[in-house]
């Protein structure tokens, strides 16, 4: 209890992120990991369980670890995180090289909504 902090909700994520040494994930179940996907675009080492999927697996920080290693293997692991991580940037433009950009989010979902003329598939009534 005296180690663990409910920090409640926030609009200043990154600003919490680049606070941290490293980012422990230890889901248990995962569709994409988003979260991890955001820590690594902080540089943050990210240490994550195997429910994590390979999309998510961007930064050569990342690095697995299954929960049933236990709260040992998971300290262990996060302790061998201490090398600094690459700079923010050189972090940032792997996440954006491996598609997770909001511009080019962006651009994708634009692209279903326009046909091959380039005029947009929703009409005004």
């Amino acid at each position: 209890r005296e180690k663990v902090v409910f920090f409640g909700v926030t609009d200043r994520i990154e600003q919490l992120l680049w606070a941290m040494d490293a980012f422990a994930f230890p889901s248990r179940f995962e569709g994409l990991g988003i979260a991890a996907v955001e820590a690594q675009a902080a540089g943050l080492p990210v240490v994550a369980s195997e429910a994590v999927p390979q999309e998510a697996r961007i930064a050569g920080t990342f690095r697995t670890v299954p929960l049933a290693r236990g709260p040992q293997g998971w300290a262990e692991a996060l302790l061998a995180c201490r090398p600094p991580a690459p700079a923010r940037t050189e972090a940032a433009a792997a996440v954006r090289r491996a598609g997770f950009h909001i511009l080019d989010a962006v651009s994708i979902v634009e692209g279903h909504y326009r046909n091959t003329e380039g005029e947009s598939v929703c009409r005004t009534i």
